[in-house]
């Protein structure tokens, strides 16, 4: 099977603006750097191992719509899911696949219809107290609300659906409508032939949601990680630091092409030294991490056995 290293989503607005004609590139400059913004979130939670372009491609009237091509450029990454009994968080299905950017915007737009389904049914983009989670042989089975109809969704779109920082890039991208003229956009896979109707009422409450995150100043710091997971063809490696494990792009090139030259050396368990740059937000006064970054590596020195008394009496 060939697996595509280009695809596009388009996004169709619609309403008395584009009916007239009145869109451009600057009065969607701030949805189409929501929807941006929102696909590499969605990565990042879903795929971190991907390295992921998304560009706003071309802008054109089209039957009463202006569309708006999303780019998203990508190599295809092997993964390996294994079977996880918590619906909400993990990895899932239990086999190996490849995964290429044709995924992504499936899954994506997936995604957004979860938020669109929990708003239809509770008012809130966010999973409330009675939502419920079920894995399947198919999928998820979410329940929104009690006596609300069960639906199956794929689990990594519904594991997407409880970030909060996707919530917000959508509530940005989503969150013009009033201003411009719009009444509904409809997100589209033109390669896989999924499409989504995003109606005002909708678009709303994504947009209270990015009302309540707050962005903070990032975090850089100096720390001892130790490496988890090394890939081999990505810039983005697995590391542990306590009992926390985590991705992080490695954005110091020289150490990568030093690596990549084989100059220098590293094995999964090794330690290094790295300054690490973390994203943070406050959402409803709760200060969360956000993506990591590491700008600079550094091997440690080497700790030097220092016998004490005991030893040195054996």
């Amino acid at each position: 099977m060939e697996h595509q290293t280009r695809t596009a989503i388009e996004l169709r607005y619609s309403g008395n603006a584009a009916r007239s004609r009145s869109l451009n590139i600057r009065s969607l400059a701030a949805s189409l750097s929501g929807f941006t913004d929102a696909v590499g979130e969605y990565r990042n939670i879903v795929l971190p191992l991907m390295n992921l372009d998304a560009v706003a491609d071309s802008m054109r009237p089209r039957r009463g719509a202006f569309v708006a091509s999303l780019v998203l450029l990508g190599e295809p990454v092997a993964i390996a899911r294994a079977a996880a009994p918590d619906a909400g968080g993990g990895s899932g299905r239990g086999m190996a696949d490849v995964t290429d950017v044709t995924d992504i915007a499936v899954g994506f737009i997936e995604t957004i219809g979860i938020f669109k389904a929990r708003v239809l049914t509770t008012g809130d983009p966010m999973p409330n107290s009675s939502e419920r989670a079920v894995m399947t042989e198919d999928g998820v089975e979410v329940t929104f609300a009690e006596q609300a109809t069960p639906v199956v969704v794929d689990h990594e779109a519904y594991v997407a659906s409880k970030s909060i920082r996707l919530a917000k890039y959508l509530g940005r991208a989503f969150g013009s409508f009033a201003s411009i003229d719009v009444d509904m956009v409809t997100v589209c896979a033109p390669d896989s032939g999924g499409s989504l109707d995003i109606p005002s009422g909708v678009a709303r409450a994504l947009r209270d949601v990015d009302d309540l995150v707050e962005v903070h100043k990032p975090l850089i710091e100096t720390r001892q990680l130790q490496i988890d997971t090394i890939q081999f063809s990505s810039d983005k490696w697995r590391f542990k630091d306590g009992d926390q494990k985590f991705y992080a792009r490695i954005a110091d090139r020289r150490f990568l092409a030093q690596w990549d030259r084989g100059e220098i050396s590293f094995k999964n368990g090794d330690r290094l030294n790295a300054v690490v740059h973390t994203e943070r937000s406050s959402i409803g006064g709760t200060l969360t991490l956000g993506e990591r970054s590491i700008l600079k590596v550094s091997k440690p020195h080497a700790v030097l056995f220092q016998p004490s008394i005991d030893d040195l009496m054996v």
